[in-house]
């Protein structure tokens, strides 16, 4: 599987919850129909702040995710370029971690529909050069990742992800089912999760904001 993650800057910035999360529809709306017509599995926005909105956009193949994200940027573009700015695009392996065993994802109730929005840490980190072979980086993965995710799973964490999106950096994707910003709880899981994932892999940037799929933003639309 392959992800696409698009960010685009929000011109003028939206403090106001309920217009960005309108703002959000338009963009997933703006781009479903050319992202489905090209072989979109799914999709999850997620608003960064006032200023910041990502899509992440998974394919089963490589090219999917190049054609699709090409027509998701057009169509984006022509529709809402007086209120974004892209930002960049990156495209890259999606995978779950090892050893992640979290939620289900089917059944008579789906994992994210325990509320209106999701909440959602996006974590960019860079790999030591011992890493950057994916057997390593796998083997290190699987070493840590159930040590890593035992904080995380007592403040809500109902799913991760990783897409590899070049030699040297990586993304994880991390839903919670609450709110995860301002809570000093969260906050210390994340530094005891940090320290358990090793000196290898050096944090970058980390971006919270609430997240959305399809169904959560368009209803029965979707």
């Amino acid at each position: 599987m392959y992800a696409s993650v698009i960010s685009w800057n929000v011109e003028p910035p939206l403090e106001d919850a309920h217009e960005r999360l309108a703002l959000v529809r338009d963009l997933i709306e703006s781009s479903l129909a050319a992202s489905r017509a090209a072989g979109v599995m799914d999709m999850i926005a997620i608003e960064v702040e006032a200023n910041l909105v990502m899509t992440i956009s998974h394919y089963d193949t490589l090219d999917d995710a190049f054609v699709t994200g090409r027509a998701e940027l057009v169509n984006v573009a022509r529709q809402l370029e007086d209120r974004l700015a892209l930002v960049s695009r990156v495209i890259g392996e999606a995978y779950d971690p090892a050893h992640f065993h979290l939620a289900a994802r089917s059944g008579e109730r789906v994992w994210h529909e325990d509320g209106e929005a999701m909440h959602a840490m996006v974590a960019t980190w860079r790999l030591d050069s011992s890493l950057r072979a994916p057997a390593a980086l796998n083997g290190y993965l699987a070493d840590r990742m159930a040590a890593y995710l035992d904080p995380l799973k007592d403040q809500g964490l109902i799913d991760l992800q990783g897409i590899r999106v070049s030699d040297d950096i990586i993304l994880f994707i991390q839903l919670y089912t609450e709110p995860i910003s301002n809570r000093v709880a969260f906050d210390e899981a994340v530094a005891q999760a940090h320290v358990l994932l090793g000196d290898a892999m050096d944090l970058v940037k980390g971006h919270a904001g609430r997240a959305f799929d399809v169904p959560q933003l368009l209803g029965n639309r979707a």
